[in-house]
């Protein structure tokens, strides 16, 4: 037994050093990384994609960096690009994150052993406490940098006395996405991109389309309030607009092809109403 004491102290040893490595950036006084904005919070409806746009700087050279999301929000989230060969000290770098929401989003609240067994010790204690923070209509997530670091590592075995491991950087950035139902008051400015489980194809053309969403062009000055009372009427939804031309996009929630083109031709019958068609895919290029 006391033969294996030298090789057991050994191994420990390494341990701590490498738990040392792991966490140690954690305890200093300025992030390793930060962020602009410094968070992001944003609203969103279900069954549409947003990306959103940030900057990252290092305070030291990384290597094999690597962009890590929480499961949390992962399940909605891609970050392009996903990693980075090498990235220079105070240097700025773009990330775009692509939030998509399918038509249900529904989220469990994250209990106290499902964050420590996440995150463990790296993450600090305002990092966990974000995730704690439950809302149905919220979700919340870290984004995190990873780079690779060699550290000691000793093992008589083998001739190699370093090995790499991928170490978190602080500070993660935090990620809000609020979760808005779409209403016929509430006009969103800017084009909507759909979320995948929103998009059907027509099987005659076999061309694709948002199946639930009509795309409105009102004549030049139609009020706003006459707007609003036109697609009320109608049964639809705000989920996007281009006023600049007059140019709305209504979600009618349920409805399929055959249905929407129903609601095209009724909306075709107002007098204030310019043009209303199906949503193309390549709608969001306008």
């Amino acid at each position: 037994m006391f033969k294996s004491l030298p090789i057991l102290s050994v191994s420990l040893l390494a341990f701590a050093v490498f738990a040392g490595a792991s966490i140690g950036n954690f305890g200093n006084s300025k992030p390793m990384i930060s962020w602009f904005p410094e968070q992001v919070v944003q609203d969103q409806f279900p069954g549409t994609a947003k990306v959103i746009t940030v900057k990252s700087t290092s305070q030291k050279d990384l290597e094999n960096v690597e962009f890590w999301i929480t499961p949390q929000l992962n399940k909605y989230a891609a970050v392009e690009p996903t990693s980075i060969d090498k990235v220079e000290k105070n240097k700025e770098y773009t990330v775009q994150i692509i939030v998509s929401l399918p038509t249900t989003v529904k989220e469990k609240k994250l209990v106290e052993r499902d964050i420590e067994g996440l995150l463990g010790d790296q993450a600090d204690k305002d990092d966990k406490d974000f995730l704690k923070r439950w809302d149905k209509n919220k979700i919340n997530g870290l984004l995190f940098v990873k780079s690779d670091k060699t550290i000691p590592w000793f093992q008589f075995w083998k001739k190699d006395k370093t090995k790499t491991i991928k170490l978190i950087q602080p500070k993660p950035l935090k990620i809000t996405i609020n979760v808005k139902q779409p209403s016929a008051e509430v006009i969103p400015v800017g084009i909507s991109l759909p979320s995948s489980d929103r998009i059907v194809s027509d099987p005659e053309s076999t061309l694709e389309y948002v199946g639930d969403e009509v795309v409105v062009v009102f004549k030049e000055g139609t009020t706003l309030e006459t707007i609003r009372n036109i697609i009320s009427t109608t049964g639809g939804v705000f989920v996007g607009s281009e006023q600049r031309i007059n140019l709305y996009q209504i979600r009618f929630l349920g409805a399929d092809l055959s249905q929407i083109d129903a609601k095209i031709n009724l909306l075709e019958l107002k007098e204030e109403v310019d043009s209303a068609f199906r949503h193309p895919l390549y709608l969001g290029d306008l």
